[in-house]
């Protein structure tokens, strides 16, 4: 089965997501912040990353830097969910960067196209 973590703070849209991820079939691990998102990417090893950029303990952009830094995670798809304009633009360090870059707010399709591109 293919497994999605999910790093978001917000509950509301975590479970959103969870719900979207689960209706195809995508079994969900599900992270409240970037400290504990890092911790089940390094124990889990998922088939794709979505993450927040914006959270407390522990914000996006190191979580996907700390990623990148291990070879068993260095290669796995990162999607960052944000509310920032210029997400893609926002890291200290350009050579790291995400996959995809999902705006919130987001719509099913946009969402969809993102995840299917990167798991397929």
């Amino acid at each position: 089965m293919t497994n999605v973590l999910l790093v978001e703070d917000n509950s509301e849209l975590r479970f959103l997501m969870k719900v979207l991820l689960e209706a195809k079939k995508l079994s969900v691990i599900e992270a409240q912040n970037g400290a504990v998102g890092l911790h089940l990417a390094l124990e889990k090893h998922p088939d794709l990353i979505i993450c927040d950029i914006d959270m407390p303990v522990m914000n996006g952009l190191n979580v996907l830097q700390e990623i990148r830094k291990y070879p068993s995670t260095a290669e796995l798809p990162f999607v960052f969910v944000t509310g920032r304009i210029n997400a893609s633009r926002d890291s200290a360090d350009q050579s790291i960067k995400a996959d995809a870059y999902l705006s919130k707010p987001f719509n099913n399709d946009e969402f969809w196209e993102i995840v299917e591109s990167l798991l397929n």
